[in-house]
């Protein structure tokens, strides 16, 4: 038996070595994928990328952008915007007829700086009676982690700035205080204002305890558990 334990033991040992050394070799990787991004993102850092900009046929991209980004930049427009390339996306026409992006990169960072600063201010940019939308252009490969991304950034959205039940760092307390404070800012001011309370048991009146329960199974919770 001891023959046997000593065995066991050098078998674990050799397993949790070979753990350790995935692991670094994993993280030795991640560091490596995260500076070839940022030296990738570094290259397209003069890049625009253009939504909307209708699709013609015998079309000029840079024309097109030329004129784009003196609409924008009004009477600070540069004579010459030094586009150094321009083109639609590579791509296959949408098949919801809406037109393939436009990317562009610019000689200079801090005119491309000033036409993305100017487009976010004015929010709304209708041109060619369309309206038009600027990005930065990013890698391939930080696009892809976006997109990964995205399921959880809906999941966010759902999250209401004011909501404090089932939230990490948020306390009830908290609503308690910024009810008060709601008081007493209608009182100074003299407005009128209305205080809505419902029962806590009204927000657990729409559960589908069917999911729950199929839930709770999945997670490994047992008959006794679930039961209880």
């Amino acid at each position: 038996m001891d023959v046997m334990e000593a065995d066991r033991l050098h078998s674990e040992q050799r397993q949790q070595a070979a753990d350790l050394a995935t692991t670094r070799q994993g993280n030795i990787l991640l560091d490596l994928r995260r500076q070839i991004e940022d030296l990738d993102n570094r290259g397209w850092r003069n890049n625009i990328r253009v939504r909307g900009l209708p699709e013609a046929e015998g079309e000029s991209p840079q024309e097109m952008l030329t004129g784009l980004f003196t609409h924008i930049l009004g009477d600070n427009a540069p004579s010459d915007f030094g586009i150094k390339r321009a083109h639609r996306a590579l791509r296959a026409p949408r098949r919801d007829g809406l037109p393939r992006h436009v990317i562009c990169a610019l000689a200079s960072f801090p005119l491309k700086e000033a036409i993305m600063q100017e487009a976010r201010a004015q929010q709304r940019i209708t041109f060619m009676d369309a309206q038009v939308s600027l990005y930065q252009d990013l890698s391939t490969v930080t696009l892809d982690a976006q997109r990964a991304l995205g399921p959880l950034t809906r999941m966010l959205d759902l999250i209401h700035p004011n909501q404090v039940g089932f939230i990490p760092g948020r306390e009830a307390r908290d609503n308690t205080i910024r009810a008060l404070n709601v008081i007493h800012a209608a009182t100074a001011n003299r407005r009128e204002l209305v205080l809505l309370s419902t029962d806590a048991e009204k927000a657990f009146d729409r559960v589908d305890w069917t999911f729950l329960m199929a839930s709770l199974r999945h997670m490994g919770f047992g008959q006794y558990m679930r039961t209880w």
